[in-house]
């Protein structure tokens, strides 16, 4: 991934007998969205992880959805009171786990911003005529929830997940995407699938 030719190199780097070279840095944030500021300062209490734009707007969605990222919505574990989740973006690209959350969590318990931040996925994948369906829902723990908090958390390939599947959320986000479909269809440029 780095373009070393010797192992060597990369273990005096680890070691600290060596520099990290800046294009091997620069690949770390492009590949796992590493923070620049973590790789630059090592605070052990900063964001390991950087986030993609959630709240306001969909540009952010519609561009991991282009490039072909899996949504994964990681529901709170007292999901049931108020409906909080992250939106991460998830994909295997050149042998390796790409993945990148949201800078906040949305609700599908809420009327307000919490629920027009899903929209803004909602009509990302309408933009680009993918289904609800593509969309997965997974209830979290909370150690895991606090990583996801803490910008701490990653998880090669969504393993560990087997019947963890949050039918709640999945069925809240088909009726709001149904609902932005058929009001969207209303509209005159609008072309059916």
């Amino acid at each position: 991934m780095y373009g070393f030719e010797r192992v060597a190199y990369l273990e005096d780097c680890e070691a600290g007998l060596d520099e990290f070279p800046t294009a091997a840095m620069q690949r770390l944030v492009q590949v796992f969205f590493i923070s620049p500021k973590y790789l630059q300062e090592g605070e052990e209490k900063a964001s390991i992880f950087q986030s993609f734009r959630f709240s306001y707007e969909k540009e952010d969605c519609r561009r991991f959805l282009e490039e072909e990222f899996q949504p994964t919505f990681l529901c709170q574990p007292d999901f049931h009171k108020d409906g909080l989740t992250y939106l991460v973006f998830s994909k295997c690209d050149e042998g390796y786990w790409r993945m990148i959350k949201s800078n906040c969590y949305g609700s599908f318990y809420s009327n307000g911003g919490g629920k027009d931040d899903i929209h803004n996925l909602i009509y990302a994948m309408l933009d680009l005529n993918i289904r609800y369906s593509r969309a997965r829902f997974l209830n979290f723990k909370q150690a895991e929830w606090e990583t996801l908090l803490r910008g701490c958390w990653y998880n090669k390939g969504m393993l560990g997940y087997n019947g963890a599947a949050n039918y709640e959320a999945y069925d809240i986000f088909e009726r709001w995407y149904n609902e932005a479909y058929e009001r969207r269809s209303k509209l005159p440029e609008f072309k059916r699938w």
